[in-house]
């Protein structure tokens, strides 16, 4: 009797365990999402992800000898927004309010004094989501 209900015990467990499926994306709060998207247009995220974009297009373009009309549209299927829906507000969604404030002060410092050398501020979420990005809704295989 006590490994019969055991037994059910661990297929009730199992059960439920299973149909609960993946954790939710995580989201920044709307304040948060306000600081992010300020970061995006002060450290001119946009145009930086899509020059990586661009970049790695080219080279995937010269290695399979693709005709100029395919790359060309290949680079036109690029949509920031997208992305940044995504992959941008989920990486950076366990940043505080506090650091959030602290990079867009850093950006803003850099254009002061005029730097010329572009940050590109990411991690590995949103590093392998460039490459996911690419090669799932881009590239055409």
């Amino acid at each position: 009797m006590k490994n019969l209900l055991l037994i059910a015990f661990f297929i009730f467990t199992f059960s439920i365990v299973k149909a609960q499926g993946p954790p939710a994306m995580a989201e920044p709060t709307n304040s948060n999402k306000l600081l992010i998207d300020e970061l995006m247009e002060v450290s001119s995220y946009k145009v930086l992800f899509e020059s990586s974009c661009i970049s790695q297009i080219d080279n995937i373009s010269k290695k399979n000898k693709w005709t100029n009309d395919k790359l060309e549209k290949t680079k036109a299927k690029l949509n920031f927004q997208d992305f940044k829906n995504f992959t941008v507000y989920n990486a950076f969604s366990s940043l505080t309010t506090e650091e959030l404030k602290h990079f867009i002060a850093a950006y803003k410092s850099l254009k002061k004094r005029k730097v010329e050398t572009k940050f590109f501020l990411f991690n590995p979420i949103i590093s392998n989501n460039i490459s996911n990005y690419l090669t799932n809704f881009i590239i055409d295989k």
